[in-house]
């Protein structure tokens, strides 16, 4: 069954909240693999876990789940009912980039931060804020469980920080990055809900309720976009036939080509 999308709503204000969009049967459908996953990623990685990790990536990728669960998680990866709303936001060739799974930290007490995801480049300011709006990179984060969720500034994928904002965020003249926005929006998850959120909005996680949310990494094209598909993401070419609704993953592999 299609979600109903308000694409209007979307370019406006840069996230979409859809609540329940998973059922029961399709969380226990991943939350197994979600929880393998994890539990692998953190027996290897223990002093990066412990020290500031909040999320791992490329779970398609990495070795931390079989080519079965793998197959298993792509099952999810390409609902007709996901696919469907990529192609509606980004067009017929959108990209599928990638996953990542954000969790809790392992100190309780460590502060969560406001961030764009193009300050982790090698742009400049300058070129940070003029790409603003050229291609849209998108996040699909599935809450697995009841969560405190996410912190966004609503329009903020398309325009450049205020002063206040700025200073926050990049932690000049005393400020810090975990300090408070008045323009800041709290939108807690619960489990089974889904939201799209553009990558380029500033934003920040809300750390607590042993979170556990999947992220499926999308974009419409750009000159560099191959630049962000997550090594060896993708199942093989021959097993696309498998999969529901597998078109994002059939553009990827044009971009894999290009690496």
């Amino acid at each position: 069954m299609k979600a109903c999308l308000n694409k209007q709503s979307y370019l406006r204000n840069g996230y979409l909240h859809l609540k329940g969009f998973l059922d029961s049967s399709e969380i226990k459908q991943v939350l197994p693999l979600l929880i393998t996953h994890h539990s692998n990623w953190c027996d290897d990685n223990r002093i990066f876990y412990e020290d500031k990790a909040i999320n791992s990536y490329n779970l398609t990728g990495f070795d931390y789940l079989t080519e079965k669960e793998k197959d298993r998680l792509f099952s999810f990866i390409c609902q007709e009912k996901v696919t469907a709303m990529v192609q509606e936001l980004l067009g017929y060739e959108a990209y599928f980039l990638g996953t990542q799974l954000f969790f809790d930290p392992y100190d309780e007490k460590q502060n969560n931060y406001w961030h764009r995801d193009i300050q982790y480049g090698e742009l400049s300011l300058q070129d940070q804020k003029s790409i603003l709006g050229a291609y849209n990179p998108l996040h699909f984060r599935f809450a697995m469980r009841d969560e405190r969720g996410i912190e966004l500034v609503p329009g903020s994928h398309t325009r450049w920080d205020t002063p206040e904002e700025m200073k926050v965020r990049l932690e000049q003249e005393g400020h810090l990055s975990h300090e408070p926005l008045k323009t800041g929006q709290v939108i807690e998850l619960k489990r089974g809900d889904l939201l799209i959120f553009s990558a380029f909005m500033i934003h920040r996680g809300l750390y607590g309720d042993d979170r556990l949310s999947l992220d499926l990494l999308y974009s419409d094209w750009s000159p560099d976009v191959s630049n962000f598909l997550q090594n060896n993401c993708l199942p093989k070419k021959a097993n696309l036939t498998k999969f529901e609704a597998p078109d994002m993953l059939i553009n990827s592999y044009s971009l894999q080509e290009q690496k």
